[in-house]
């Protein structure tokens, strides 16, 4: 399911998780399921954000290693 959001419709579900797992009423089998729902959410926008690095990375990086503006 998780592969069917974009970035920030899962972060969005992250705030959302944290939210109910701060909350003081959240019995344990429904607060596992939750911290594992978001541990596999984050997983999928560190791999966003480090394709989304490298695509930046790759066009800005110059020949040379150093930063330029590419057209």
């Amino acid at each position: 399911m998780n592969d069917e959001m974009d970035f920030e419709t899962r972060l969005a579900r992250i705030r959302t998780i944290v939210a109910r797992l701060d909350s003081p009423d959240v019995p344990l089998e429904e607060g596992m399921a939750l911290f594992q729902e978001g541990m596999a959410l984050c997983r999928k926008c560190t791999e966003d954000l480090e394709r989304a690095r490298i695509i930046v990375e790759e066009a800005v990086a110059g020949e040379d290693g150093a930063w330029t503006p590419k057209p």
